[in-house]
């Protein structure tokens, strides 16, 4: 049975530049792109955070933050509609982007 090693073989060949580019493409491919969000979404994202601050709720956020997804979780401690951020405290205190907010999810 033939066991190829892939790009590992053909390394030794390359520059370093090169390899390094390799990454970098392997890793654009891995990137999620930010879906866009039309204005409905958006209403109901804002309702759904709205009603988690006043009424002291935990909320989960859905991030995308540099081509990958992560999810927060925490009780929403202050919306700054002006530089367009929300304080979460749960273990410790975190500002998150409203611009980088996809989805919420209030507990």
């Amino acid at each position: 049975m033939l066991r190829d090693r892939g790009n590992i073989k053909w390394t030794s060949l390359m520059l370093p530049e090169h390899v390094e580019l390799l990454k970098e493409m392997w890793q654009e491919d891995l990137d999620v792109p930010k879906p866009e969000l039309d204005s409905q979404e958006i209403e109901i994202m804002n309702q759904r955070l709205n009603y988690a601050y006043h009424e002291k709720k935990p909320v989960w956020l859905s991030i995308h933050d540099d081509g990958d997804m992560t999810k927060v979780m925490g009780r929403i401690k202050q919306i700054n509609t002006y530089s367009k951020t929300i304080r979460l405290d749960h273990t410790g205190e975190r500002i998150v982007s409203l611009d980088d907010v996809i989805d919420v999810h209030v507990e």
